[in-house]
């Protein structure tokens, strides 16, 4: 990300190693005298650095004792991006903090290692100093000087025609070749001077070392040349300020980014990690007023490729944030306005903060990275970053899921793997907030068609439209402030309050907007509230409150007043869980910790949400495809129904074996874990079970089958492959849905949860692991186990699936393995085993069935000894 963030020491260690990338020593000419003759000819730009630039596009930096041995900021973003893999414009790229320094008569730059600290002057830094090294960048000869004034002059053409960020490490995993940067056609494009910061842009072109292969038909559509890739690149080299901000240090029951170091002062406490949050600097008009004006507002300019329809929506998302300010004490601290009409105005300048609207060919995202200085975790500044595509996801588009969820969600990961080999400093910033919510503005549209809102062909009214971009906008500047993710906000909202006006108005549709929040589609249409939350919810007003608050003589020591706001982080409206509660993986315990859902009970959430499904499916081809059109975008709607009809169900999984997590401290009302109630679990296993009941596949509508071919386009912009399937594979698409939901089922480490839970339990009937096995046995094969040939192909599918995990448990040789598990894996694979034979002796008249259950025998006995 563009802010400056505090890692840990292996990414001190790649930084490094970024470094070392670069030629240490430049190839200058030897000093040539004066400085004002030397630059006689070339254009001066004063600044923060002064600079010049001669009219071939070489750039010479001024550099004066002032500036040596003092740190500074260069942020790298993507000024001029391809619109693909995230070389998008605007995209952050790299942030450093770097330091010059004059050593054999060269001027050096260093970037600086802020990981490890001590206090200055002490034994303690000289140990810090020699163990933890900053890593020089380059080496500069000095090609005019001013001894007297102490100003030297150096050639930083090649600093900044460079390939900073190491795209050529990058660039291979999506193109499938190795890129070079091409120095012969690359150049400084434009010099601004500020008091405070430089602004730089380098046009650069990268070379292929061969042909392009085996990439996607798009990627030769936005390069012209695919021999070439241009882009540009824009460097913010920034002052820090002259007072650090005084720092306010973290607690983990308040979501906020951090900034860590170690500091090796501290010499007791179970830790000498200092983590301290990301921030912006307010300071009241008033100190001693209740309610005061900031000095300086948190001001956003709205770039001027915003869609004019779109921006007071998005103004008002920004400007919500003030109910929260006025909480921690301040009037009118957060500001949106428009682009000035300034030819001379840049929205990467670092002196201001924007919004963007990038293009895109496939990336759906937004991004809110911000530039901090990493002494105090002052927010410098921000940019919010938006893919102008996703508005089409909104519209008659729905989504391109012609691949179904499965394949969506895949999408969704690799995109997050693209941006962490960009920029692994990005992630934790990187929001897949705007492309998650595309299929369920997706279901939106339909619910509207079939409402009567909207026709085929028609666009959605910018009354539905603005809303999501105003929620959206709230939960961008969220992170823009220095808030996470909050994904245990929406259980703050009672059931039957999602559609009570008068509450969301007041409350939100959920008690964050930093959750991932569906549109909040009613299943009873003649019942619909707001779609979307028109204000910031309580959590929000309340970490605001303990972050931003101003508060008297405040150290890196836990402060009274702020513990006493924290305190009442176990109240329902300030639960708190981010990205690595949610996260559906099998370390993921908490139920009302998750994504995409609504209301305090997440399971009846779903069950409405299936009703809705449900009442969508007649008469969905007339309201898809308008008369004359094509058949393809009715794949896409199928598979938006598919996946919120069964997405519920990896949802629900995560009670069984699930516990309530907390981030409770000694002396709070709660504790950091408590085993979900047996009941809560059994209520789980009985929705999830559903997931594999014989109706599931009987409720899709077959006749659309001969109505949902792929594009029949061979172009970059189509979404058909060759090689991929025309027809739509119904039973793969079920299945796979099911597998999932199994496959969550049996993590090892959520067996693991259900064997300690049971002896954790204080309750009479605990659930167990037997109960869990035997449960998913008894409704997969409930058929066999009544002597009856499974039902169809879709049971036996699910059947095979099931099969292959059991016996995958059973002979599991890793060291840590559950032994109950396997226990009871071998147990039902015997009573399948056994219930396959009873059946057979009878006889089985559909040869298919026979056959299913002859080779899952086969395959059970192939790994348990069986008296047969």
């Amino acid at each position: 990300m563009r802010a400056h963030k505090v890692l840990a020491v292996l990414v001190v260690v790649a930084l490094s190693g970024v470094a070392l990338n670069y030629s240490l020593v430049s190839q200058e000419a030897p000093a040539q005298g004066p400085i004002e003759s030397f630059v006689a000819d070339m254009k001066a730009i004063p600044g923060f650095f002064k600079a010049y630039l001669k009219k071939d596009g070489t750039l010479y930096l001024e550099v004066t004792q002032e500036h040596f041995d003092k740190d500074f900021l260069v942020i790298v973003q993507m000024a001029r991006g391809i619109g693909e893999s995230f070389l998008l414009t605007g995209y952050p790229l790299d942030s450093d903090l770097l330091q010059f320094r004059f050593r054999n008569d060269k001027i050096e730059l260093w970037t600086r290692n802020p990981y490890f600290r001590a206090a200055p002057g002490t034994p303690l830094e000289k140990m810090v100093q020699l163990g933890f090294r900053d890593s020089l960048r380059r080496s500069f000869s000095i090609v005019a000087r001013d001894d007297s004034a102490g100003r030297y002059l150096i050639d930083a053409t090649g600093l900044f025609v460079s390939d900073w960020p190491n795209l050529a490490d990058y660039l291979p995993g999506i193109f499938k070749t190795g890129f070079r940067l091409d120095p012969t056609r690359s150049t400084i494009s434009s010099v601004k001077g500020f008091p405070r910061n430089v602004e730089i842009e380098a046009d650069l072109m990268f070379a292929a070392l061969a042909p392009l292969t085996n990439v996607p038909d798009r990627i030769f559509a936005v390069l012209p040349d695919e021999k070439t890739l241009p882009i540009a690149l824009h460097y913010s080299v920034l002052a820090l300020p002259e007072e650090p901000m005084k720092p306010r240090l973290a607690d983990d029951r308040v979501g906020y980014f951090v900034t860590t170091y170690k500091d090796y002062e501290r010499q007791t406490g179970p830790t000498n990690s200092v983590r301290i949050i990301n921030r912006w600097r307010l300071e009241k008009k008033d100190p001693y007023a209740p309610l005061s004006e900031p000095v300086k507002p948190i001001i956003f300019y709205l770039e001027n490729t915003i869609p004019k329809e779109f921006r007071p929506y998005i103004k008002e998302g920004v400007e919500a944030w003030n109910k929260a300010f006025e909480a921690a004490g301040f009037k009118n601290a957060i500001i949106a306005l428009d682009q000035p009409n300034d030819p001379n105005w840049d929205p990467a300048d670092a002196r201001y903060s924007t919004i963007r609207w990038m293009p895109s060919v496939s990336s759906v995202f937004a991004i809110g990275p911000s530039d901090v200085d990493p002494r105090s975790g002052e927010i410098l500044n921000a940019d919010i970053l938006f893919t102008a595509d996703w508005v089409r996801s909104l519209t008659n588009e729905y989504i391109r899921m012609v691949e179904g969820p499965a394949a969506f969600l895949e999408e969704e990961m690799k995109a997050l793997e693209i941006a962490r080999a960009l920029n692994p400093n990005s992630v934790s910033r990187l929001c897949m907030y705007e492309a998650g919510l595309a299929p369920h503005m997706a279901l939106l549209n339909m619910a509207l068609a079939a409402d009567g809102l909207l026709s085929p062909d028609g666009q959605i009214p910018i009354e539905y439209i603005g809303p999501a971009l105003r929620e959206l906008t709230m939960h961008e500047v969220g992170h823009a402030l220095g808030l996470r993710h909050n994904f245990k906000a929406s259980f703050a909202t009672p059931l039957e309050k999602l559609h009570d006006v008068n509450y969301t108005q007041q409350y939100g549709v959920a008690a964050s907007v930093m959750d991932y929040n569906p549109p909040n589609i009613a299943a009873d249409r003649e019942h619909q509230g707001e779609y979307y939350s028109s204000t910031v919810g309580p959590y929000d007003i309340w970490a605001i409150q303990w972050g931003y608050k101003p508060v008297g003589n405040e150290t890196l020591e836990p402060h009274p007043e702020l513990q006493a706001i924290a305190q009442q982080h176990g109240k329902d409206h300030y639960l708190y869980g981010t990205d690595e509660d949610a996260w559906n993986n099998q370390y993921a315990l908490d139920p009302a910790i998750n994504q995409w859902d609504l209301s305090n009970d997440p399971i009846a959430y779903f069950k409405d949400l299936q009703r809705l499904v449900e009442r969508l499916w007649p008469g969905l081809e007339d309201r898809v495809i308008a008369e004359d059109a094509e058949y393809w975008p009715l794949r896409s709607a199928v598979n938006v129904l598919l996946y919120h009809q069964m997405r519920g169900y990896v949802t629900a999984v995560k009670a069984l074996g699930g516990m309530e997590v907390t981030r409770a401290h000694k002396g709070d009302v709660l504790t950091p874990l408590k085993v979900l109630p047996a009941e809560r679990q059994r209520e789980a296993l009985r929705f999830v079970l559903d997931a594999f009941s014989p109706e599931i596949p009987k409720r899709f509508p077959k006749h659309l089958l001969d109505k949902m071919p792929r594009e029949r386009w061979w172009d970059w912009a189509s979404s058909w492959n060759v090689g991929q399937r025309f027809h739509f594979p119904i039973h793969d698409s079920i299945t796979e849905m099911r597998a999932s939901v199994l496959t969550a089922a049996f993590w090892p480490e959520r067996l693991r949860r259900i064997r300690d839970n049971a002896y954790r339990s204080d309750e009479a009937n605990p659930y167990t692991l037997a109960e869990h096995f035997m449960s998913f046995t008894d409704t997969i094969w409930a058929d066999v186990l009544s002597k009856r040939a499974p039902m169809d192909s879709f049971q036996r599918a699910i059947q095979s699936v099931h099969v292959d995990l059991l016996i995958a448990l059973a002979t599991d040789k890793a060291s840590n393995r559950v032994s109950d598990a396997i226990a009871m894996a071998y147990s039902e694979l015997t009573r399948i085993d056994r219930a396959i034979s009873d059946l057979l002796v009878e006889g089985v008249k559909d040869p298919l069935a026979k056959a299913h259950l002859t080779e899952v025998q086969h395959r059970i006995r192939e790994v348990i000894d069986i008296d047969q």
